[in-house]
């Protein structure tokens, strides 16, 4: 009995185990099928980074295609590229798909499609011709943010971190398997989310292409809405390129300073503070006159206008459209360095400006009262010279007080926020500007000053062809500041435009600061008439 439990025992066993070998022989290619599938290698392709838009929502940055191509270990794959790579580098491809290992390329444009590849596009973080270099910044090799904006929203941009895959399927050995399709997979690649600026690109752009063919070699630019303080453009010359920072840090001319958050010597576009504070005085200062020889003593210092020209009798319309030099040394005179630096003080000269996290631009230097006690200090501050610093964005904000009826406006570069689903959310501040604009500001001037400063400086610009637009009325001041510092003997002059379009309803401040210039007529002037021409022509 017990020796016929063990033969069926026995029996059931083999039975089972014959049932299990059958199941496994037919499912066998199956199973091996599925665990090959299940074996895959991806290539990332690009990672993403917020993005950084303009005011209207045009993006900065992310903008210029690149292409790559996923492709098989096949000779297919490798005719259908052959003639977009050069020799040496299609033997390494050779090298590599002998392998058989996928293999990721990098082309310099789109090529055609073909058996065994797919090519895949994706954004390049900064263009070839990169706009708003020194305001944007750039990011390091682990894509981290050095400078510029790239540094100041680095967080919130990094947060749109994800990549871009091309996924291949392969065997136990990672060897592709040639029947399987390539994949491409967006594992959190997004370029939506970002920062919203105040910028325009039309106006950078127009900006930007104009220096460049005016050949500035050094030098800077800002505009600025007068009526809400919002930059529209910031340039700075020489420019960079983000995509090789590494070639422009020993350059001359400091490519990777931002120019237009630096001080420099003001000279004549300080007249217009010595003029606003005067009238500010007594209306009837408008009417002051004096009479240039060509220069005037001071103590025992002489002081001269350029080039020692003689303009004659003077009312302070004329000494704004000459720029005469002595006319505002006795107009200084007579109103004193305490009424002059405090209506400075109230167009924002000598204050830092925070445009955004990250982004200030210098206090400049403003003199104070006690320390302009002789006759030549009084001079120089009446002209813009001496210790007197300013820097292009404190230039833009004081011109704009005048533009806009005597109300000071803040200026900034930051409006909001972009989210991963492309809703914009602008910041209170920049909502409570863009609405209320200068009527929400301090009013810092009367608006009688402001009118007959007005109706000055756009005689002063009417009155010249080098600046004069055909298109447009506009406003402003040229300077030629001396620096102090001599090159083989010759001092070195900074030169100015400062002033806005149209004349009597001002749709943009601009500046202008050329280094090392001539004369901020020959070299200043030109250029901002380009520019009005140039916006004017785009609708602007």
């Amino acid at each position: 009995m017990q020796k016929r439990i063990v033969i069926l025992f026995f029996l059931t066993v083999g039975s089972l185990c014959a049932l299990t070998f059958k199941i496994i022989s037919i499912n066998a290619g199956d199973y091996a099928e599925v665990a090959t599938y299940n074996n895959s290698k991806s290539l990332k392709i690009a990672e993403s980074r917020g993005t950084i838009y303009d005011t209207n929502l045009e993006p900065m940055v992310n903008v210029e295609d690149e292409y790559a191509v996923a492709m098989k270990p096949t000779s297919i794959a490798l005719s259908s590229v052959e003639k977009y790579v050069g020799a040496e580098r299609m033997a390494i491809l050779r090298e590599e798909l002998a392998q058989g290992l996928p293999v990721l390329l990098r082309v310099p444009q789109r090529i055609e499609g073909g058996d065994d590849i797919r090519v895949v596009s994706y954004k390049r973080r900064y263009a070839d011709e990169q706009y708003a270099t020194h305001l944007i910044g750039y990011v390091d090799g682990d894509g981290v943010g050095v400078s510029g904006l790239e540094k100041s929203y680095d967080d919130y941009l990094s947060e749109a971190s994800g990549s871009l895959r091309a996924v291949f399927y392969v065997d136990a050995l990672g060897r592709n398997l040639g029947g399987a399709e390539i994949d491409i997979l967006e594992d959190g690649y997004n370029l939506t989310r970002g920062v919203v600026l105040t910028i325009d690109m039309n106006v950078q752009r127009v900006i930007e292409d104009t220096l460049e063919r005016y050949g500035w070699e050094s030098g800077s630019a800002v505009a600025m809405d007068p009526n809400t303080g919002e930059i529209k453009a910031m340039v700075s010359a020489p420019d960079y390129d983000p995509n090789n920072v590494a070639d422009s840090l020993e350059a001359e001319g400091s490519p990777l300073l931002n120019k237009a958050l630096q001080a420099y010597s003001v000279g004549s576009t300080f007249k217009v503070v010595v003029a606003a504070a005067a009238l500010e005085e007594d209306s009837a200062y408008a009417d002051f006159k004096r009479t240039c020889s060509g220069s005037v003593m001071c103590g025992d210092t002489e002081f001269k206008c350029f080039d020692g020209t003689v303009h004659g009798e003077q009312t302070m319309k004329d000494a704004l459209v000459h720029s005469c030099n002595t006319y505002f040394i006795e107009l200084a005179r007579e109103i004193g360095a305490k009424k002059i630096i405090a209506t400075a003080e109230k167009m924002g000269f000598g204050k830092q400006n925070l445009l955004a996290p990250g982004i200030t631009a210098k206090p400049g230097s403003l003199p104070d009262a006690e320390s302009v006690d002789t006759l030549g200090e009084l001079a120089n501050l009446g002209f813009g010279q001496g210790g007197l610093l300013a820097t292009p964005v404190q230039l833009a904000t004081s011109f704009a007080s005048v533009a806009n009826g005597g109300t000071y406006v803040v200026p900034y570069l930051f409006r909001g926020y972009v989210d991963d689903d492309g809703d914009f959310s602008e910041t209170s501040e920049s909502r409570s500007a863009r609405s209320v604009g200068t009527l929400g500001g301090t009013r810092i001037i009367s608006r009688n000053t402001s009118v007959t400063l007005s109706s000055m400086l756009a005689s002063a610009v009417a009155e010249n062809e080098r600046i004069r637009s055909e298109k447009v009325t506009a406003a402003g001041k040229t300077a030629t500041a001396q620096t102090g510092q001599f090159v083989d003997g010759v001092e070195v002059c900074h030169t100015w435009f400062a002033g806005w379009y149209p004349a009597d309803n001002p749709e943009l401040v601009i500046v202008l600061m050329k280094e090392s210039g001539v004369t901020g007529v020959s070299d200043c002037g030109p250029v901002f008439k380009n520019i009005v021409d140039s916006l004017t022509s785009d609708g602007k």
